[in-house]
């Protein structure tokens, strides 16, 4: 009787840290489950859709139509493309730090 106390105050005490590892395998298999390409296609359709509705919108109004194309989206592209593409680019180096 005693090994059955035992047993049944181990798991009462470790209860939290069950359910932990559960919910964490539970996770782990979803995360495995993602079609990872299929995310990417998504979102990027989505900023690219973005994307062109912005510049062809901006392009055509006529407070924006004469300096659009030639002066602010060649500097905004290049800004988005250091700013943005540099900090996912920077971040991604970080998390890899580890694999090398």
């Amino acid at each position: 009787m005693e090994e059955l106390t035992t047993v049944v105050s181990l798991l009462s005490e470790n209860s939290g840290l069950l359910a932990g590892g559960s919910v964490a395998a539970l996770v782990l298999w979803v995360l495995k489950s993602v079609p990872n390409e299929q995310i990417q296609n998504l979102v990027s359709t989505f900023f690219f859709g973005i994307g062109r509705t912005m510049t062809l919108g901006l392009s055509k109004w006529k407070f924006t139509k004469g300096t659009w194309n030639q002066v602010i989206e060649p500097w905004l592209i290049d800004l988005v493309d250091n700013v943005v593409g540099g900090a996912v680019k920077g971040f991604i180096d970080g998390l890899r730090v580890d694999n090398d």
